[in-house]
């Protein structure tokens, strides 16, 4: 039996998220790549970028025709988490 995400299971109760990043500022993620990945409990760019290419289009679900680069997603949003945690800091 699989369980939701963390984040999925606390949109599913009504409670926003802890944190909310912008996931449509990363090239080729628009608006509705970015409500997908939020139903899958993907909030923030540390989520994104610790997922793996697979999870990410398992997410996504493209059809045939619709090109996605899962792996340029992550890396960006590793680079946007860590620009993130540096003005923090």
């Amino acid at each position: 039996e699989r369980r939701p995400a963390a984040g999925a299971a606390r949109a599913a109760a009504g409670a926003p998220p802890v944190k909310r990043d912008r996931l449509d500022v990363i090239d080729g993620i628009g608006r509705v790549y970015e409500q997908k990945l939020n139903r899958a409990g993907v909030y923030t760019y540390a989520k994104l970028a610790s997922m793996s290419a697979r999870r990410i289009t398992e997410i996504i679900q493209p059809r045939e025709w619709q090109k996605i680069e899962p792996e340029k997603w992550a890396r960006e949003a590793e680079k946007l988490a860590r620009k993130a945690a540096a003005r923090k800091h």
